[in-house]
């Protein structure tokens, strides 16, 4: 069977049945019991046996080490607005790698962000070394100066906006006087101008079939940013990291990026040579109803 209800666990307290958001339980004689319509309707969201106070139910694919028990109190209000007043993109790093253990944290905390159609959060590249990734900034930097190159002529900027979208051609074109300053700054310092120096990166890949994969990507990176600073470490999301690892497939096979995946964005972290001593709240637009 692909999901079982253990008679002599479940108290039918009917948790299951509450907060089942398919409505695939009912109540039996010794325990609560799954409908007929529950294989096939089942999306496999977990809430069942997160709720389980018995710890009665199992499905198949969901294993029980991805459910452990809750313990201690949850950050309140007050620590969680300090976490997130306190965060700053960080683009000044110290020349120290960051510890396995801190990493293993990161993923841990990527592990527990929510997903559309309860499919994960995708997979994460862990670019661990300078070494790892030195070899991509001046390919990175001749990547975009080819595309914007191309979008000089009157007939390839047609192209481009065909191939891109209106949106995307645009966001890019904006984006050229920051890119021409950043190259220019390459070519004469030698210096990384993309990823900063950071001795870590993460790309955050999934599914290009996922109809998610964009929002399930930037989600896990936003838990793992949240992650890494709440370890003091600094981090920034970078932008210009996947577009070229989605054209360059010796790239995306030296980093075991599968061919159906699509790169979405990914985040530099390392030790933050700067402390700073206030934090920013910026403007939100706001509609009350």
């Amino acid at each position: 069977m692909d999901r079982n209800i253990d008679i002599e666990k479940c108290s039918l307290c009917g948790l299951c049945r509450l907060v089942c958001p398919a409505r695939l339980f009912r109540p039996g004689e010794a325990a609560m019991q799954f409908t007929e319509q529950a294989s096939k309707r089942c999306i496999r969201c977990g809430h069942c046996i997160a709720a389980c106070p018995e710890d009665a139910i199992q499905i198949q694919g969901l294993e029980a080490s991805q459910f452990p028990p809750l313990t201690g109190e949850a950050a309140g209000y007050d620590q969680l607005q300090n976490l997130l007043l306190s965060r700053r993109s960080v683009r000044l790093f110290e020349d120290r790698p960051v510890d396995r253990k801190m990493i293993e944290k990161i993923l841990d905390a990527v592990a527990t962000a929510p997903s559309g159609s309860n499919k994960g959060p995708g997979q994460v590249c862990v670019l661990n070394g300078r070494d790892k990734i030195d070899p991509m900034i001046s390919a990175i930097a001749e990547f975009y100066r080819r595309l914007y190159r191309g979008m000089e002529g009157k007939l390839s900027r047609f192209f481009y906006r065909r191939m891109m979208g209106k949106r995307q051609y645009t966001v890019l074109k904006s984006f050229k006087p920051i890119a021409d300053r950043m190259f220019e700054y390459y070519d004469r310092t030698g210096k990384d101008p993309i990823t900063w120096g950071a001795p870590l990166l993460l790309i955050f890949h999934a599914p290009r079939n996922s109809i998610t994969c964009r929002e399930d990507a930037i989600i896990a990176c936003t838990y793992a940013m949240l992650a890494a600073h709440a370890q003091g470490l600094g981090t920034t999301m970078i932008g210009m990291v996947p577009p070229f690892v989605n054209q360059n497939r010796d790239v995306r096979r030296r980093i075991k990026i599968p061919d159906e995946n699509i790169a979405v964005l990914s985040l530099i972290i390392g030790h933050s040579k700067v402390k700073f001593s206030r934090g920013i709240r910026r403007p939100v637009g706001m509609q009350w109803v």
